[in-house]
């Protein structure tokens, strides 16, 4: 069994940078879509944000990288959701 001590010891620095680095806000990907108008996803996570054109941002949970993918590849974001994620992953509304 490895340690992290010894990767910590060999690379100064190396995880406070990597735990800041989780604690970041998550970036938005602006998205052209009618009905979407950013989304966010954190892999370590699997949580995915969306922000819709009315303004309101809902947090998905146990959201899978390929469905974010599917989400991010699709010709139409707004059917996308409409058909692969809405009711598909427990979430909640974020506070404006």
């Amino acid at each position: 069994m490895t340690s992290l001590a010894a990767p910590a010891r060999r690379f100064p620095g190396l995880l406070s940078r990597l735990s800041s680095r989780l604690r970041r806000p998550l970036r938005p990907v602006p998205v052209r879509s009618s009905a979407i108008e950013a989304v966010r996803y954190r892999r370590d996570t699997e949580e995915m944000q969306i922000t819709f054109s009315s303004g309101a941002t809902y947090c998905y949970h146990h959201v899978a990288p390929a469905a974010y993918r599917g989400l991010m590849d699709a010709p139409s974001k707004g059917r996308h959701f409409s058909a692969e994620i809405r009711g598909a992953y427990p979430c909640h509304r974020l506070p404006a």
